[in-house]
């Protein structure tokens, strides 16, 4: 029986497994605000582990207490210091410990600016380096390891959240409005990012790459995106050009 049910136990716990990886976890941070929060997480579980525990033990001491030792004065009083003050003393630590990482995050006019449009169904992202070209590209982002960067999100048509687990937290994308995301990556490698918010028939398809790079890597990369792009003459350049998909499709004034 116990064999049993230590492969019923196993079997049970595989479809978690399935959300265990490390190009798109919250337990797998590259960036410091998602380093942050699961710093907070783990605090707060152990925190309500400690209340669980508490509570447990107060029912294991009042349902093996002999009777009449159990008074009614003793027990207001266990009620008051362990169901009331200790908890309250436990709660605000917890939240005195998270409010540092609510604080905004300032931006340097050095600092790297990326605007990541959300739109039906792809992601339109444009560099705005300081006193740099403005460089367009889809449904991949890049970024300096160990440079704060503000991400300016938008979008024009429907509701989209944007969402790195392994970087920050997420952030709606309303149309009318530009919600400011300030993150830092803090290792170098290859993440995914997705739409968290149901924006239509394809949102499906609203999955992106994220790759931070170390900062002379990635100016580099910058550099060479910044040159003209160039228009190779093909049957699907022409099917794109003709048919007028480059009014919502186009990157840098070519194709998709």
């Amino acid at each position: 029986m116990m064999r049993k049910a230590s492969l019923l136990s196993v079997w049970a716990c595989l479809p978690a497994l399935g959300a265990c990886n490390r190009h798109q976890s919250t337990l797998a941070p590259f960036g410091e605000q998602a380093d942050q929060v699961l710093s907070i997480t783990i605090v707060l579980v152990v925190g309500a582990v400690v209340l669980a525990l508490g509570l447990a033990l107060l029912m294991r001491h009042a349902i093996r207490a002999p009777e009449g030792r159990l008074t009614h004065k003793g027990g207001m009083k266990m009620v008051l210091w362990l169901g009331g003050i200790g908890p309250s003393i436990l709660l605000l630590a917890l939240l005195l410990y998270a409010l540092p990482a609510m604080r905004p995050r300032p931006v340097a006019d050095a600092d790297l600016r990326i605007g990541v449009d959300g739109e039906q169904f792809w992601w339109r992202i444009r560099y705005a380096p300081p006193g740099g070209a403005v460089v367009e590209a889809a449904n991949e982002l890049r970024l300096p390891v160990g440079r704060t960067v503000e991400l300016s999100l938008r979008s024009p048509d429907v509701i989209h959240s944007f969402w790195v687990p392994g970087l920050a937290g997420k952030m709606d994308m309303i149309p009318g409005r530009t919600n400011r995301l300030v993150v830092r990556a803090i290792k170098a490698g290859t993440y995914r990012g997705v739409c968290a918010e149901f924006c239509g028939l394809g949102h499906a398809l609203m999955a992106f790459d994220v790759v931070a790079m170390e900062p002379a890597a990635f100016e580099r990369w910058l550099t060479a995106q910044a040159r003209p792009a160039t228009v190779t003459a093909s049957p699907g350049a022409r099917l794109f050009a003709s048919y007028g998909c480059s009014g919502c499709h186009s990157v840098r004034g070519v194709g998709p």
